[in-house]
């Protein structure tokens, strides 16, 4: 997803003052638990930078994913754009696939041994999934939480004010 955010900052002011929070950071030698960011991991390039974020041993619940922070400037304002692509994605996939060959042979096998319990069979599976489609979609949603939570903490960080209170937002 992608938001979009007229600033009131300059690009050369963003990327000085993460130049300072990279060497901040490299001076106190280690990630404290309450460093929501490793901001020595950002990767920086003209007009840009990004930032892949894994759970750690400290921070377990982490959100994963890819934040980039792309800057369009004018002469009238400058614009951030906040892309954040979620990994989780690829692997409820695969739980997903698993769940589906799993299930699927159980049920072609049951419903041939029992003509009269083929409601219960069904019902069964309904919830079956249903529960993995509940799960799969609010572990998506937690994950795309954290993560837009992480991208507002470094503009809060790198002090970006925000100009315009509504954030667009493009898919």
């Amino acid at each position: 997803m992608k938001y979009e955010h007229q600033i009131g900052t300059s690009t050369s002011e963003v990327f000085s003052k993460l130049e300072l929070l990279k060497t901040q950071q490299k001076e106190k030698g280690f990630l404290g638990a309450s460093d929501a960011v490793d901001y020595r991991k950002i990767k920086t390039s003209i007009d840009k930078f990004s930032l892949d974020q894994f759970p750690s041993l400290i921070n377990p619940f982490r959100g994963i994913g890819t934040i980039t922070f792309e800057f369009k400037a004018s002469e009238s304002n400058s614009k951030i754009i906040i892309d954040i692509e979620t990994y989780i994605k690829y692997g409820l996939v695969f739980i997903f696939s698993i769940f589906l060959f799993l299930t699927l042979p159980l049920l072609i096998v049951e419903y041939f041994n029992s003509y009269n319990g083929i409601l219960k069979i069904g019902i069964l599976w309904i919830v079956c999934w249903s529960v993995l489609f509940g799960f799969i979609y609010l572990s998506y949603l937690w994950n795309h939480k954290q993560l837009v939570h992480i991208s507002m903490r470094i503009l809060e960080d790198l002090g970006v004010k925000i100009k315009n209170d509504s954030n667009e937002c493009h898919t």
